[in-house]
């Protein structure tokens, strides 16, 4: 991060994170990396993380299970937040046999691929993912959004000067949840 922000225009440049691991109830995502001893990121931390740097205009997703206690720390005037799941509950889609999670797949590999507004891709991959909860009987994640009044404008006028590339075909395909 630090030498990102030696590159970015803070009062111009959105800076994006998306972070995806396991998460616990206690709003920590693990980091594992063995043989490294690593600390895990709680969602104080990942706050403090960031605002130790000049972002002043930030879009972060935390794909992971209880993600929603991360929003809290890092809802901010100049910040975008999105979580895959609420606070007290669990996401799908990962495990060993996953090429990629629910929310990786609704958000990133579809509504992503289509539009380059995040709060509406958002909204799509919410509407998606609890279409497959529906269907396979599990108890709604529920993914979470907090949108600050300044990264609005400012997402506004990236978008005026962004032309997106055609939809790019998610490799491997992922499988039916």
């Amino acid at each position: 991060l630090a030498a990102l922000a030696r590159v970015m225009d803070p009062t111009e440049d959105i800076l994006f994170v998306y972070l995806t691991s396991h998460g616990s109830e206690d709003h920590t995502l693990l980091v594992d990396l063995f043989p490294l001893p690593l600390d895990q990121i709680g969602a104080d931390d990942l706050a403090g993380i960031l605002d130790a740097e000049p972002f002043r205009w930030r879009v972060v997703v935390v794909n992971a299970c209880y993600a929603g206690g991360f929003l809290p720390p890092l809802a901010g005037d100049g910040t975008l937040a999105i979580s895959a799941a609420r606070a007290d509950r669990s996401s799908f889609g990962c495990g060993s046999e996953a090429d990629i999670t629910w929310f990786g797949d609704a958000f990133l590999a579809h509504a992503l691929n289509t539009q380059s507004d995040f709060v509406a891709a958002f909204d799509a991959a919410r509407t998606q993912i609890a279409a497959w909860e529906k269907r396979d009987d599990l108890p709604a994640s529920e993914p979470q959004i907090a949108v600050g009044n300044g990264i609005t404008s400012q997402l506004a006028r990236w978008r005026a000067g962004f032309a997106p590339g055609p939809t790019l075909p998610f490799k491997p395909e992922p499988a039916t949840p």
